[in-house]
């Protein structure tokens, strides 16, 4: 992995966190779970991906529980994007 993704994924990974912090803190905001940058690239791997990949990333999040699920996703090496599940 080059540096300057390893970059932009730790600030997309630490603005996330910001915001998942700030809703479990103030009780008028939806509560909100996210994800690692690195979580969709490991689900979608051929070799080594899948559910098994990621199940252990999941088990403390409690996802069912929240009202808000962000994943970011890197788009084949080119653009971030981020999935929003309700």
């Amino acid at each position: 992995m080059n540096y300057f993704l390893y970059f932009v994924s730790q600030v997309i990974n630490f603005y996330l966190q910001l915001l998942q912090h700030r809703s479990q803190h103030q009780t008028n905001l939806p509560r909100i779970a996210v994800l690692s940058t690195f979580f969709y690239a490991k689900l979608t791997a051929p070799i080594g991906g899948g559910y098994s990949g990621v199940r252990r990333w999941t088990r403390q999040s409690k996802l069912f529980d929240q009202d808000i699920v962000l994943i970011p996703i890197h788009d084949r090496g080119m653009h971030w994007c981020l999935s929003v599940s309700k």
